[in-house]
């Protein structure tokens, strides 16, 4: 319950960054580079959920009961690339389209880990969430 705590701070903190970070940018690589808003915030989304999935699955694989996240990670893996290609072909999100299909891609182990997660602890894993 810390984690997740520490999690929302982060997410309340997220706002302010991306507000606030051409400021940042421009003194951090000067004036001359130009990095979307819309580029910041899908990259703020995909570290939120990937903490997000940080938070459930050091410990379903500490424990050993990594079956759900594995298939999670294949399906992620078979279309992350397909996604790329779709959403930077047919949207005009440049190369956000590519951070954007990362975060699609998460989707199913942003979902399933914290089920796993909870049916873990509190004792009612049966079948492939106790594998």
């Amino acid at each position: 319950t810390k984690m997740l705590g520490i999690w929302l701070l982060m997410v309340v903190a997220v706002i302010p960054m991306i507000v606030f970070s051409n400021f940042a940018f421009a003194f951090w690589v000067g004036k001359e580079i130009k990095i979307s808003t819309g580029l910041t915030a899908w990259m703020a989304l995909y570290i939120l959920l990937a903490s997000w999935n940080q938070l459930f699955g050091n410990f379903i694989n500490g424990i050993g009961k990594f079956r759900v996240a594995f298939y999670g990670s294949i399906f992620a893996a078979i279309i992350n690339i397909p996604l790329c290609i779709f959403l930077a072909k047919y949207t005009n999100w440049g190369v956000s389209a590519i951070i954007a299909a990362s975060c699609i891609s998460l989707l199913p182990d942003i979902i399933l880990m914290p089920i796993q997660y909870l049916k873990i602890t509190n004792h009612k894993a049966t079948g492939i969430w106790n594998k």
